[in-house]
């Protein structure tokens, strides 16, 4: 029988560089204007996350750039009506 999956070292450094979570501490509480909740999760407002992705390591930026192409196309699904 072979190793439970993720015991090899191989497994162990592909997991490490494949990171989709990054914990992080704001120095501004503005990051918490205009959540908002559903199913009792807090979600950010999509303008901060992009901003958040385009400023971060990795991969991040390129998705902030996708998630800005989104919102461009699809404005009436986020922006809050004046």
């Amino acid at each position: 029988m072979g190793k439970p999956f993720g015991t090899r070292s191989r497994d162990r450094l592909r997991h490490r560089a494949a990171r989709n979570v990054y914990l992080c501490e704001p120095f501004d509480p503005v990051v918490f204007e205009r959540t908002w909740e559903e199913a009792g999760s807090v979600f950010a407002a999509l303008s901060q996350v992009a901003v958040d992705c385009l400023t971060g390591p990795d991969r991040m930026p390129s998705e902030g750039e996708a998630l800005i192409d989104w919102m461009a196309a699809n404005e009436r699904a986020w922006r809050v009506a004046p």
